[in-house]
């Protein structure tokens, strides 16, 4: 007991400040705060002398602080006056916590070990209203944001909550969370492909989600149940039928959006419970195998569980050493491996494989057993030297280039393969079949693909895009690239070899007059035909067109245009040459190579000389039949196009 100096209005002195209580306690070797108890009833501060835990806050009022007691009460006292304003009673144990509103609202929330919060009126000296069920534990802090409606709360359930007042009758709703497993995690996989989401089981009995992108795609699939109707009207606290944790799961993407695609195993359960990711709840199915009877006590449970690539079938093991298939979407038992067990002892770990074609199981007999999975057909066993506690099948196998040299050249019908041996310390017999050896490996590292895998497949030409894909836009891109002002000449400009056009720098050689040479000038040199030019008239008459077809390939997008506008007629050219022109395409689309350059110089012709073409028999002709060979490549490539995409679609959706 602390005695205490008479009050000023008694004639007294001042009162001791809570500083000089505070060392005045600790002098004396109180353990309890000052905090704690404050008797009205009494003249002064009278310590509680039941050790208890307690929660205190200072008010937003000054000199008033809030203390909540062990037996639940709930005390507002001015320590500047020693005067207790209002009592409070809280029904669910002692007050964990204490917060006040600062926005205005007389509001005083209070936390208890049973995860319940309270809402009291500190003008009206009443209690408002509760928010049952804020957290699954005690609530370890609660904190009023300032002047802000806002109430952040969190407890031992590994959970942060924010509340919201904005409803009518002064309750908060929850605005948002962050929460994680109450307990140690018991396994913990990803769940697709794309590792943006792993799946967590914790002994707390829940399976979340948590994203690898950001915290607010976690979320929870609740607590396993074998009475979801139940659950939902009593509660998880409540559930009678709540299932044990889980200690191990699989999960498939492959048809989750038509049913179940997750499975687990429960501590000490034989039944097994299906789950759904989509829907974020526990699933449609509870597989428990018909042999026993439903009979508990036989001390039989699931150990091992795995779901098909297809996502159509589960495996479940037993500690029994059973082994059952069942159906994921209809929940039927489909069978078993082994006569009466797959195992002598319990099963420690179970696979199949990503074609439906093998099912791995490991067992307590120290037993590693590969069997079929449709005829569930034993096919090979091995003897371990120590029993497996569990199993992992990497069914995408996606390493083997990374490790060893794979070669892609086809194997010829009577290919026989070298043994290589395994490194020893043994010295090696015979030093001449290393030598082989050696050579066969260096001869499968090499491999030249040919220009033309098949004469039925288009082959493109692998040139970049910038030499024939702008070929129908060259007009405008030189009305972009047109200078503002004329280029200017230096003032002495160097000495340069003179070039010939084109993308292969070539020097142009001096032409040498010879002795007889005739002054007379002849018209014909005004029109010198090009190389190209030649060639197309050479080709009219053997018939060959690789000449002119490797010098396109050669030159620039604008020399191109220039060549092919050389051909008409009005610019020098001849009708003839025009019709060879069309011969090359047609020459080009029948070998099927370089399919894109013959679609964009036919594409630059026609653009320039469409007019003159339709004016002249011979060029409509040609023309006709420049048509019907691309019509006939063209369906030729659709339909191989088509297959594949039918393949494709089959291959994904087909049932395997």
């Amino acid at each position: 007991r602390f005695n205490k100096r008479q009050n000023a209005g008694k004639g007294g002195g001042a009162r001791p400040c809570c500083a000089a209580l505070e060392k005045r306690k600790r002098k004396l070797g109180v353990h309890v705060k000052i905090s704690s108890y404050m008797n009205p009833d009494s003249d002064g501060f009278t310590m509680c002398n039941v050790p208890c835990r307690n929660a205190s806050l200072q008010t937003p009022a000054v000199d008033v602080v809030g203390v909540g007691l062990a037996s639940g009460q709930i005390i507002i006292h001015n320590i500047r006056f020693d005067e207790t304003l209002m009592k409070f009673q809280q029904d669910w144990g002692p007050v964990t916590a204490l917060s006040f509103r600062t926005d205005g609202h007389p509001i005083m929330a209070s936390g208890s070990p049973i995860g319940h919060i309270g809402l009291w009126d500190l003008e009206e000296k009443k209690f408002v209203t509760q928010m049952r069920n804020a957290h699954t534990t005690a609530i370890a802090g609660l904190t009023f944001l300032q002047n802000e409606p806002i109430l952040i709360t969190n407890g031992a359930d590994n959970a942060i909550r924010v509340w919201i007042f904005d409803v009518a009758g002064g309750d908060g709703r929850l605005l948002r969370q962050r929460t994680g497993h109450s307990a140690p995690p018991t396994k913990i996989q990803h769940h697709d492909q794309s590792s943006l989401n792993i799946l967590s089981a914790g002994q707390d009995g829940t399976l979340q989600s948590f994203s690898t992108v950001h915290e607010r795609f976690n979320k929870s699939l609740g607590h396993g149940t074998l009475n979801k109707t139940r659950a939902k009207k009593k509660g998880v606290t409540n559930d009678t039928a709540k299932l044990p944790a889980i200690t191990t799961f699989a999960s498939e993407t492959a048809r989750q959006s038509d049913w179940d695609g997750i499975i687990a195993c429960h501590r000490g359960f034989l039944v097994t419970t299906t789950w759904n990711y989509q829907r974020g709840s526990i699933g449609a199915h509870k597989l428990e195998p018909e042999r026993f009877n439903k009979n508990r006590s036989l001390n039989v449970h699931a150990t091992a569980v795995d779901i098909t690539s297809c996502g159509n079938f589960a495996v479940i093991a037993l500690s029994s050493g059973h082994i059952d298939v069942y159906n994921m979407q209809s929940g039927f038992h489909r069978g078993h491996y082994g006569k009466d067990k797959a195992h002598a002892g319990a099963v420690r770990g179970l696979s199949v494989d990503a074609l439906n074609q093998l099912t791995v199981s490991v067992g307590a007999d120290r037993l590693l057993k590969i069997w079929r999975f449709r005829s569930k057909e034993l096919l090979h066993t091995h003897s371990l030297p120590a029993a497996p506690a569990s199993s992992l099948l990497h069914r995408d196998r996606s390493n083997n280039t990374l490790c060893s040299l794979v070669s892609l050249r086809p194997l010829p019908a009577d290919y026989e393969p070298t043994v290589i041996m395994l490194p020893g310390t043994c010295p090696s017999r015979d030093t001449e079949e290393e030598e082989v050896l050696d050579a066969d490996s260096s001869e499968m590292a090499e491999y030249i693909s040919p220009a033309q895998l098949d004469e039925h497949l288009i082959t493109l030409s692998l040139l970049p895009d910038s030499r024939w894909k702008n070929l129908l836009h060259l007009d405008i891109i030189k009305k972009k690239n047109k200078p503002k002002e004329p280029p200017k000449l230096p003032k002495a400009a160097p000495f340069f070899i003179p070039t010939i056009p084109g993308l292969v720098p070539q020097f142009a050689l001096p032409s040498t007059p010879s002795e007889n040479q005739s002054k007379i000038v002849n018209l014909g040199v005004l029109a010198q035909k090009s190389t190209f030019y030649l060639q197309l008239e050479n080709a009219l008459d053997n018939n060959s067109y690789e000449e002119p077809v490797k010098l396109l390939r050669e030159l620039g997008p604008s020399a191109i245009e220039t060549e092919l506008r050389s051909l008409s007629p009005d610019m020098g050219g001849d009708v003839r040459v025009m019709q060879s022109f069309l011969k090359m395409i047609s020459s080009i689309l029948q070998s099927k190579r370089d399919f894109d350059l013959a679609q964009a110089y036919l594409a630059l012709f026609l653009k320039l000389h469409l007019r003159f073409i339709a004016d002249q028999p011979e060029l409509m002709e040609e023309a006709e039949s420049v048509s019907a060979h691309l019509e006939e490549t063209w369906m030729s490539m659709q339909t191989l196009l088509n297959q594949n995409i039918c393949l494709l679609s089959y291959i994904k959706s087909a049932l395997l």
